[in-house]
């Protein structure tokens, strides 16, 4: 499954607890933005009003934001006011949670979508005031949704999300992928996807990675990564009901040994007919 760099070994655990070997491939690197350069643009945006919401999309952007107010903490508390947080999902909560944030709200989906329908229904937004924090990757589908609604929207770049220096998993990936010990792979993010085919082009044509995927169970986090996989030449076979990561695993882990009982109920009727 892909993940990004220095991230993964809790998820290997729980592959291994469902009785499959983890083979983590990172595609994707998270750099925190410089403190000063978050700080101004930060602050800025404060300085323009009272904030209404404030919507973390990831931990990661919880982290780095936290780590600010903590290094900048005589400046930004006073002005950051009194918002209601929400998180994009479960792992944000959480994340959110080890800082001491209580009263979180989390939307019923995972996703942009599920955000902007939680924020529609829980109060008015014309006119109110949201800031997003998030990766230097994100499109500006939920910002788009919030202010036709009426919002007023700015977004902080907290993190950027680019290439991994080191492409040694994508390499073992593909030397796996080429001995036929893949059973399935499970794609986190749109950008996981794409990033896995621009390194690997430096390995094998792009033709070749989509055939040897396709050999794979391909598993999708949500609807937005299983497109970027369709555009990529790869189809999905499936996508879990949320968008998470655990029960995506447990997703596969069931289809694969489904799989697996109906190739060794074939085999054993075909000798007797």
């Amino acid at each position: 499954m892909t993940r990004p760099e220095g991230k993964g070994e809790d998820t290997a655990e729980f592959i291994r607890k469902l009785s499959w070997t983890p083979l983590i491939v990172h595609t994707v690197e998270l750099k925190p933005r410089e403190a000063s350069d978050l700080f101004t643009e930060f602050r800025t945006v404060l300085s323009e009003a009272s904030i209404d919401w404030l919507v973390f999309m990831s931990p990661v952007g919880v982290q780095v934001l936290f780590n600010l107010l903590r290094t900048h903490g005589n400046l930004l508390p006073s002005m950051l006011g009194n918002p209601r947080i929400v998180a994009v999902g479960p792992k944000t909560r959480q994340a959110l949670t080890e800082q001491g944030v209580r009263d979180v709200l989390v939307p019923a989906t995972y996703t942009s979508e599920g955000v902007a329908e939680l924020l529609s229904s829980s109060s008015r937004l014309d006119g109110a005031r949201v800031v997003l924090a998030r990766s230097s990757e994100a499109n500006e589908s939920l910002a788009t949704r919030l202010a036709m609604r009426g919002a007023n929207v700015s977004s902080v770049t907290v993190y950027s999300s680019s290439l991994p220096q080191n492409d040694l998993t994508v390499t073992r990936l593909v030397e796996t992928l080429k001995e036929d010990l893949v059973d399935g792979i499970l794609f986190t993010s749109s950008l996981s996807a794409t990033n896995l085919f621009r390194i690997a082009e430096r390995i094998v044509s792009l033709n070749e990675l989509a055939r040897l995927l396709d050999d794979c169970l391909i598993g999708a986090i949500g609807p937005i990564t299983a497109e970027k996989l369709r555009r990529l030449g790869v189809k999905p076979d499936l996508q879990p009901d949320r968008y998470l990561i655990e029960e995506s695993l447990r997703l596969m882990a069931e289809t694969l040994r489904r799989r697996e009982s109906d190739t060794a109920a074939v085999t054993t009727v075909l000798p007797g007919n």
